[in-house]
């Protein structure tokens, strides 16, 4: 199971980029995504930032350096019972995807590019308009917790 999940494990990641992409810029969709916030989720959430895949036949939680998986065959199932304390160790199913692939740090290879864009003439992919719609997206992020609500993303004229 834990090999299957690490072999669609790129698809999923695809999957959440395309979803954030159509929703945040407005790109043409080419899968049927959703992305999506909830209450009630498997309880594996203990990095910066996560990104969470559920499925029929288990879930992922990718952080900024592991990814963690838990099928559907080993998601506990507790029985609710306010008069006893709960003993299930809600973490003990989870299983950790090898790691078969060393990143570097994204951080640092997007200063080298642009470095090697300034001094060298290099091109690089990240112009002003993507520069404009990471501005916009955080713009409306903050007013979409202010405001305690969904906001549009607008299509940026430029």
């Amino acid at each position: 199971m834990l090999d299957k999940v690490a072999e669609e494990l790129p698809f999923l990641v695809q999957h959440l980029r395309d979803a954030f992409l159509d929703g945040a810029f407005g790109c043409e969709a080419r899968h049927e995504n959703r992305l999506a916030l909830a209450d009630a989720v498997r309880v594996y959430r203990d990095d910066l930032v996560t990104f969470q895949v559920d499925g029929t036949l288990g879930s992922a939680v990718a952080g900024l350096s592991d990814c963690m998986i838990q099928p559907r065959t080993a998601t506990p199932r507790p029985v609710w019972n306010p008069d006893q304390k709960q003993t299930i160790d809600f973490y003990d199913s989870w299983q950790k995807v090898p790691d078969n692939v060393v990143y570097e740090n994204g951080f640092k290879a997007e200063w080298e590019m642009f470095i090697r864009h300034v001094v060298e003439d290099a091109p690089f992919p990240h112009g002003l308009v993507e520069g404009a719609k990471g501005v916009q997206l955080v713009e409306c992020a903050h007013q979409s917790w202010k405001e305690r609500r969904w906001v549009d993303v607008p299509k940026l004229d430029v």
